[in-house]
């Protein structure tokens, strides 16, 4: 149910004297620039001996001065604001609130920086009109934030703060703050008040019983579109109690000033809070004001869409505010920054977080395009999470990270957003990430003393890999990825969560043979490639992952007597000695190898370079045996570990009229004879070359 709301004007009653009629033609609803105005017309009542002509005129011009102060002082200093709240289930009537709230950063009461969030100091203004209140009770609590994240570039500072009410009764209240002017030059309305509000009612809801609690929401302040790209905008939603959250535009004074309406042509989906902004509208360029309204709906399957019946809600509403900012741009629409994969969390991931532990996290940003670079990291954050400075990659200067890390208290217990995007040294901007930080929750941890192989690991083998969790873990419903990377910082392979297994709490994976360069490798793991099932995560609480390309590091090498040579890209061992094709077999096995398979072109052009250099000292034995027999089956070729050599398969035959079919002729070999090209011989011939690799 909507409640309209009211101009709530505060203040001692000695400095609030009743307007005089004269003064209506003055549109003055800032409450600040009325209670100057109001001190200045007592004063000069009192202290002067003014006919009351004089002090009209007196009072009208103090009254244009001030409102010309007020407009410029204040009215560019707002860049937004949302307040949720959660009802406590154990004392009746209390309430408690939570807001967030940005300004521009070089005002005078808002010069947020790293240290002072650090240092946890308290951000904003006392004055009057800087509370939130109702109608019924008054004053609730000052706007006084601490700050969370500040942006230099783009001149804003936003924070939050809590607060806590007990109500006397279940009768609703619009607690609200506003109207204060002014949002400063935005197109469409000009330099409009905001006002935000939010419903409570904490009358025991039909379906469950209990009193309900507000949607949670997050924004950064202000979101960059270029005028020429296409853009999709998401805005995070939560709610404690499972409800459904829609967005609506904001309707009338109460809901969001005069601010209210959205830019033309920018589609909203309500039912997922997501801004669609199409280039071919041509979007003026300028700032423009966001205002939204939440509103929860019971999940039940009967108030899916609308219209919806009284019993599916809304049971309470919650504003969103912010500003956009249309900026034309001749960079070409692809080429905006992005994030590293298994380097930054996905959107809508949620990670529990017991109350007191450290959540950290790494986000690298990566930016596109010649000479380009990652400028800052930008951040939505709770209070006391923590932002390092930004550390460019060494190995890549269009890389760039910062870890943010955060020890939540009790009294943040329940869903948080946390959000960042990434800005580039063009000011272009990335899409917008959001996570849930559920305190309260717990989360898979990794026992990274448990990971195996380590080290060093043969090249030609199969390998199994394994994890071990602190509890037993679930893999999640959308796919999250494993990359295998070389010391050149290229991903060589990659796994998805169908390709693994779980165990109790182990998870393990297998990679084939020959798949690794010799050298260093490193191993990286998404954030939520397992999860564990949480009543505050709809889809588990995710496993942070593995972002650090030294926690998890093996040499992939040669087994000995072996190594990677003459241009090969596996292990091997070339042996120049008479032995027949059976011999060399033995050879190879008992070396834990067998008789080098040459069945592809690039190896048998490697083959045939090295037999080329040898061939000046070539005799009548001088051959090199390929791994390929029909000795099982005449006529039916298979190599050393038994694949067949089907018809359309490499091969590398001398042309006819050479007999390949000879029963008296099983292994196929290279001759200089026949310029390198595949013969039959008889095994029991001994030839020069053969060349071994590992099992």
């Amino acid at each position: 149910m909507l409640i309209h709301g009211h101009s709530h004007v505060r203040g001692d009653s000695q400095l609030a004297p009743e307007r005089p009629d004269w003064f209506d033609f003055i549109s003055c609803r800032s409450n600040t620039a009325w209670r100057i105005i109001a001190k200045i017309s007592l004063t000069l009542s009192s202290d002067l001996c003014l006919t009351e002509e004089h002090l009209k005129r007196s009072i009208m011009r103090c009254a244009l001065l001030v409102l010309l102060l007020a407009v410029l002082a204040a009215g560019s200093h707002f860049r937004g604001v949302t307040i949720s709240w959660t009802s406590d289930k154990d004392t009746p009537g209390l309430v408690n609130f939570a807001f967030r709230i940005a300004w521009r950063l070089t005002s005078s009461d808002n010069e947020c920086t790293q240290q002072r969030i650090t240092d946890g100091v308290l951000h904003g203004s006392t004055y009057s009109e800087d509370y939130w209140s109702t109608d019924e009770d008054g004053d609730l609590s000052t706007t006084q934030y601490y700050c969370t994240d500040f942006s230099v570039d783009e001149n804003w500072a936003t924070g939050g703060n809590t607060f806590s009410y007990t109500f006397n009764d279940n009768s609703i209240r619009e607690v609200h703050y506003g109207p204060v002017c002014c949002w400063g030059t935005v197109n469409l309305h000009g330099t409009g008040e905001w006002y935000a509000r939010t419903l409570v009612d904490l009358s025991p809801r039909s379906d469950t019983g209990l009193p309900n609690s507000s949607p949670i929401t997050a924004s950064a302040p202000v979101i960059k579109i270029t005028q020429e790209c296409d853009a999709v905008i998401r805005f995070p939603v939560e709610d404690p109690d499972g409800d459904a959250v829609r967005c609506r535009w904001g309707i009338g004074a109460d809901e969001c000033g005069d601010v209210c309406g959205g830019p033309p042509g920018v589609i909203l989906d309500e039912g997922t809070c997501t801004l669609y902004y199409d280039a071919t509208i041509g979007l003026d360029p300028g700032w423009w004001a966001v205002a939204l309204v939440l509103e929860d709906f019971s999940s039940s399957p009967s108030c899916s869409s609308p219209p919806f019946p009284p019993e599916c809600g809304p049971f309470t509403q919650i504003p969103l505010q912010l500003l956009a900012f249309v900026e034309s741009s001749s960079v070409p629409c692809g080429q905006r920054p992005g994030f590293v994969r298994y380097r930054a969390p996905s959107d809508q991931t949620c990670f529990g977080i017991p109350i007191s532990d450290t959540f950290s996290t790494l986000i690298e940003g990566e930016a596109t395009g010649s000479g380009v670079t990652v400028a800052d990291i930008l951040t939505t954050s709770p209070i006391g999470l923590t932002k390092s400075s930004l550390t460019v990659d060494p190995n890549n200067p269009q890389r760039a990270s910062v870890t943010v890390t955060w020890t939540p208290t009790a009294q943040q217990a329940g869903p948080n957003v946390f959000c960042f995007r990434a800005s580039d040294s063009l000011s272009f901007e990335s899409e917008e990430r959001c996570t849930t930080l559920f305190v309260g929750e717990s989360r898979p941890v990794a026992m990274l003393a448990t990971r195996a192989p380590t080290g060093r690991v043969p090249l030609a083998q199969e390998h199994t890999w394994s994890l071990t969790f602190d509890i037993e873990p679930e893999l999640p419903s959308t796919p999250r990825y494993i990359g295998f990377f070389d010391d050149t910082d290229t991903e060589v392979y990659t796994i998805d969560t169908s390709d693994v297994q779980l165990s109790g709490n182990t998870l393990s994976f297998t990679t084939p043979p020959n798949l690794f360069s010799i050298g260093d490798h490193y191993i990286l793991m998404d954030a939520g490639f397992v999860v564990k099932p949480a009543a505050g995560c709809a889809a588990g609480s995710s496993f942070v992952g593995i972002s650090d390309r030294s926690a998890w590091t093996f040499t992939a090498s040669c087994p000995e007597g072996y190594a990677v040579e003459y241009g090969f890209g596996r292990c091997i061992h070339v042996y120049k000695r008479p032995l027949t094709y059976l011999e060399a077999r033995e050879h190879c096995q008992n070396r834990d190898g067998r008789i080098f398979q040459l069945d592809n072109e690039e190896d048998v052009n490697r083959t045939k370079t090295l037999l080329d250099r040898a061939s000046a000292n070539k005799n009548t034995h001088f051959g090199m045996w390929v791994g390929l027999t029909d000795e099982t089956t005449e006529g039916t070729f298979a190599w050393e570990d038994g694949t067949p050599l089907d018809s359309g398969d490499f091969s590398d035959w001398a042309p006819q009229p050479y007999d390949h079919n000879s029963n008296k002729r099983d292994c196929v070999q290279m001759k200089p004879k026949f310029d390198w090209l595949w013969v039959v011989r008889s095994c029991r011939r001994t030839r020069n070359f053969f060349i071994c690799e590992p099992n």
